[in-house]
């Protein structure tokens, strides 16, 4: 077996621990005294593909499962192994699947082609190859003896847009859909927002997967205690007992094509393989919103989950919401990836979870029970976002995006760092910023917590400030919501013809604390504001990211740079200050643009040349917190 180092073990720990998947002891089917055949409670098997490939699944049922028992079934696709091996044995289901049967439902989870125990290889991520298993592998569940002939799928990250994906070409089995975490346009949520290429995404979880794709587990002295198990690898299907078969599936992903090799390089949108059908070559990548025909003509309801600080997940729902013709409920909250623990910038760092992983589960099931158990829902869909207010720290719910009452403020760059009114604007004005290219927003970011939903805590960003340019206003008179997306506008120049901006809206408390809210960035190859129908609601100005849009800049000459930052829902309170920090880059999240140089920006503040930013406000005369 190979052997990697400690990195390599923190890294696909997370995954596991994320992924939730704990081998348990299998057990053979029985029969009762009566005869009645009754179900092994774990089983682990494949199922082969028409085209041939072998699909390894692990299945949970209930205890006493029998042929007349007529069970739902959540299913899961995971790229991140259905199973591992222990020494010794883990004994029983894990408290998830345990309570997933507990609520009448069978649980299987999957290895998608070209990963786990499964056969194959990956041509890509999110790949044709691997959406179109999903059909056969929900038919094939449908059929089961123990089955109602109703599924649901789940998952969390990869496994949550593997969730959605199985929409597009669905059986009449698949009732409905829990994607949680998913990233909607796989190009700008999380490979290259704002054009910038995300260096936890190639680096990290590039590496990760290709070691679980080979089986590749960590070289840790651990003796393999009850206490303190050691980890052997993916778990092999029950009929492998000398492993033989396993061997052969990971020889299968020597073939899969890397996270580098596929995406690493894309400096424009149209450089990545992007399927625009099903049928399409399996190194073309499914993006979930190339889909929405298919999602709205299958009318599967969904249960969409994001977080307002999990890389892009929120805007992504948001776009669902605001966009798509679909029966749906939507929800975002303060969590890290998966919804695992507490983000919001009020709370200290070991904050309780807002909303516990079982009263997710719960209102989970409740959305499920009416479409998996009853013969004929009558439930009405009314599409619905639930969402958490930071601050102010209320969930609320609306049916329409933006919400009820709210306007655009205009926030303008101003002499002294600051932020004010445009009146107050003079007829001249700049600030010159050299890029510093050794500032980083930190290890525990929006970004990061993609790796196994690791926390989101960027602590006191007083020093990390004093690198960026920053304009903050004035102590705040009244409390200010801010829900929605806000909209950066620059007027600026460089010196050289490729660069970056990421901007990042704060606030500052009363004693000088700088806490993050949420950030947004471009490359600046990438800022024409095509004019084209976008092709998703962005709510603020439409980047193509395509060759024919990109331009690099003219040193020296002023030009309007314009996107949006990521949305958030946040009350921030009287006494405190809004600040807008630029930076020309992230080290510890993105690539270097230029690569070479040392590039120095003028931001412009003047009438002619009136850079802002513009706050999505709920409008109220007082927006009352809860203390």
């Amino acid at each position: 077996m190979n052997r990697r180092s400690r990195s390599t073990e923190i890294l696909i720990h997370l995954v596991l621990l994320c992924s939730l998947f704990f081998s348990v002891f299998s057990y053979s089917d029985t029969l009762s005294p009566d005869q009645t055949k009754i179900y092994a409670e774990n089983k682990a098997t494949y199922v082969t593909m028409p085209d041939g490939v072998r699909i390894a699944l692990e299945i949970y049922l209930p205890a006493n499962t029998s042929d007349s028992s007529e069970l739902p079934t959540i299913v899961s696709f995971t790229r991140y192994w259905r199973a591992a091996s222990f020494q010794p044995d883990i004994a029983g289901k894990n408290k998830l699947f345990q309570a997933m049967n507990d609520e009448g439902y069978a649980v299987i989870i999957v290895d998608t082609r070209g990963s786990g125990a499964s056969f194959g290889s990956r041509g890509t991520e999110f790949s044709t190859c691997e959406t179109r298993d999903f059909k056969p592998v929900i038919k094939w569940i449908s059929k089961r003896p123990w089955s109602n002939g109703k599924v649901a799928t789940i998952g969390i990250s990869y496994a949550g847009n593997t969730a959605e994906n199985a929409i597009f070409d669905a059986p009449s089995a698949l009732r409905a859909a829990i994607p949680r975490f998913t990233d909607f346009d796989f190009y700008t949520s999380i490979l290259y927002p704002g054009g910038l290429a995300n260096q936890v995404i190639f680096k990290k979880w590039g590496d990760l997967v290709r070691h679980l794709d080979g089986n590749v587990v960590p070289d840790k002295p651990v003796t393999g205690t009850k206490e303190q198990p050691k980890l052997l690898g993916v778990k092999p299907v029950d009929e492998d007992v000398d492993g033989v078969l396993l061997k052969q599936a990971i020889l299968q992903h020597a073939l899969n094509q890397g996270v580098k090799e596929s995406f690493a390089n894309a400096n424009y949108r149209d450089d990545v393989a992007i399927a625009q059908n099903l049928n399409d070559d399996c190194n073309h990548t499914v993006s979930i919103y190339k889909f929405k025909k298919a999602e709205e003509h299958n009318h599967i309801p969904a249960f969409h989950w994001a977080s307002w600080t999990d890389a892009g997940t929120a805007a992504g729902v948001l776009d669902r919401f605001s966009y798509y013709k679909v029966p749906a409920h939507y929800i975002i909250g303060p969590w890290s990836h998966g919804a695992k623990l507490d983000t919001n910038p009020f709370n200290h760092k070991n904050h309780p979870l807002e909303m516990s992983i079982k009263q997710q589960y719960q209102k989970i099931f409740a959305f499920l029970k009416p479409l998996m158990f009853e013969h004929k829902s009558s439930r009405p869909f009314k599409n619905q976002l639930d969402y958490y207010t930071m601050g102010e720290n209320k969930w609320k719910t609306t049916y329409i995006w933006p919400p009820v009452n709210s306007e655009k403020q205009a926030w303008y760059l101003q002499k002294s760092n600051s932020l004010g009114s445009f009146a107050d604007l003079p007829s001249q004005g700049k600030d010159v910023y050299k890029v510093n290219f050794n500032v980083g927003s930190g290890k525990n970011t929006r970004w990061t917590t993609q790796l196994g939903g690791t926390e989101v805590f960027y602590g006191d960003r007083k020093e990390q400030d004093k690198k960026l340019q920053v304009y903050t206003s004035a102590p705040l008179k009244q409390d200010i919501e801010i829900t929605g997306t806000p909209i950066l506008e620059l007027f600026m120049s460089s010196t050289h013809k490729d660069g970056a901006i990421i901007a990042y809206l704060e606030m500052v408390d009363p004693l000088g604390k700088v806490s993050m809210l949420t950030e947004g960035e471009l490359r600046l190859i990438h800022r024409k504001i095509s004019t084209t129908k976008p092709v998703f609601e962005s709510f603020g100005p439409y980047h193509s990211f395509l060759k024919k849009d990109g331009a690099p800049m003219v040193p020296g000459k002023v030009e309007k740079v314009s996107f949006s930052l990521l949305p958030t829902s946040v009350v921030i309170p009287e006494g405190y200050s809004i600040r807008l920090s630029l930076a020309g880059h992230d080290k510890d999240t993105f690539s270097r643009y230029p690569v070479e140089g040392d590039p120095i920006y003028s931001i412009y503040r003047s009438k002619n040349n009136p850079s802002k930013i513009t706050l999505p406000v709920i409008k109220s005369d007082i927006v009352k917190r809860q203390k």
